[in-house]
């Protein structure tokens, strides 16, 4: 069913993002009979979970171009909706791995903090690559792993050669551009939340291949990554 009415939002951050956090409780009781400091104090530390290394096929809602479809798509940017609104932003590409909380801080202030996560990668006919399947203790810095997960899990990688990546990669401006929200109304009254990741590179004529990818961490403190 094709909504009606449809709103593009900018983006839908959820109330946390995916990782750990701690949070500390304190009570302190002050009576004129009492003359030390009474204060009561406890800590939790707790994770919240979310997709990182791989996606649910029933996540994703539609792309466009559809896998294996011919077409006039020169003028067209390659596009995935999911369906969930939150998904893109439930990680960072700007946020530190380090839990010290002045870089935590710094991260959050940067103008690019609301940039997504998942970036789609367009590939032309003569620079395909395959994916290549590792696992979590094979990728170099480790990633932050959930509590769930285990240092044998698979992950999907590409090897992307990098004067060829400079020419793929979106700045960290540029991804708050590339992602948005579309919330829609049917005429039953319904309504419906979807998130939209497009690509940022246009096809040539011949084959061409689009990866969805994570580029959690890879610019930290509004710095632009160094290629190696």
């Amino acid at each position: 069913m094709t909504p009606q009415v449809v709103q593009f939002i900018e983006n839908d951050q959820p109330s946390l993002q995916a990782g750990e956090y701690t949070i500390t409780v304190s009570q302190t009781l002050v009576h004129s009979e009492i003359v030390s400091e009474n204060t009561f104090s406890s800590t939790r530390t707790f994770y919240v979970e979310g997709d990182q290394f791989s996606l649910n096929p029933q996540t994703v809602y539609s792309v466009f171009p559809a896998a294996s479809s011919k077409g006039s798509y020169a003028n067209i940017l390659p596009s995935i909706i999911l369906k969930r609104s939150t998904l893109p932003w439930e990680r960072s590409p700007t946020q530190p791995p380090w839990k010290e909380k002045a870089l935590a801080d710094a991260s959050a202030k940067s103008p690019n903090s609301k940039a997504p996560w998942l970036a789609l990668l367009l590939f032309h006919e003569d620079e395909v690559l395959q994916p290549k399947v590792v696992t979590l203790d094979e990728l170099s810095p480790p990633p932050q792993a959930s509590p769930t997960q285990t240092k044998e899990d698979p992950v999907s990688l590409l090897q992307i050669p990098t004067e060829l990546l400079k020419k793929l990669l979106p700045s960290a401006p540029d991804l708050k551009l590339l992602s948005h929200v579309r919330k829609g109304t049917h005429e039953d009254g319904s309504k419906i939340e979807l998130s939209v990741v497009i690509g940022n590179r246009l096809p040539k004529p011949g084959i061409n291949t689009v990866h969805l990818v994570s580029l959690e961490h890879f610019f930290c403190l509004n710095v632009e990554p160094k290629f190696s």
